[in-house]
């Protein structure tokens, strides 16, 4: 039987800097926090980002065919609206940027459209994604209404009956 004060431990000196990590008899695997390189990131603005937008003959089309003022209010357009929302990180759908999906609006109108959702897929100024564009007019006033054509012309209809 062993005694108590026959039994000894080994005790190391501990240097100034080191942490007993260095001391454990686990090592470790790969290297330390401090010698790894971070990640390679890109900044937002660079040429790596891609533009889910409209091209440039597909604007020129849909700034003619509204004759440059927005289609809401009349006031002179800034903004090319997307019907058919393309989502947060864009879409690779090419029929999202297609003229019957676009509509050219000023801030103030593009703004209210944005805010007011449920009304704007009841008056056709957006499309819900299991719709065509084509199909879904967008309602101007009470009597009339805009369709949008995939070549880039419209098309005025009347409402001969007004629903109450």
């Amino acid at each position: 039987m062993c005694k108590v004060s026959e039994v000894r431990v080994k005790r190391t000196e501990l240097k100034r800097g080191t942490s007993t990590l260095t001391r454990s008899p686990m090592k470790r695997r790969g290297p330390s926090r401090a010698s790894r390189t971070p990640p390679k990131v890109r900044p937002w603005n660079t040429s790596a980002r891609v533009d889910t937008g409209p091209s440039e003959e597909t604007r020129a089309l849909v700034w003619a065919r509204d004759g440059g003022v927005c289609r809401r209010c009349g006031k002179p357009g800034e903004q090319i609206h997307h019907r058919k929302p393309r989502g947060a990180g864009g879409t690779s759908d090419p029929a999202t940027n297609e003229p019957q999906n676009l509509v050219l609006l000023d801030q103030a109108c593009h703004e209210w459209i944005e805010r007011n959702r449920r009304a704007c897929y009841v008056l056709g100024w957006l499309v819900r994604r299991h719709l065509d564009p084509l199909e879904v007019p967008i309602l101007v006033n009470v009597t009339t209404s805009l369709r949008l054509h995939h070549d880039g012309t419209t098309s005025t209809e009347r409402r001969l009956e007004v629903d109450r």
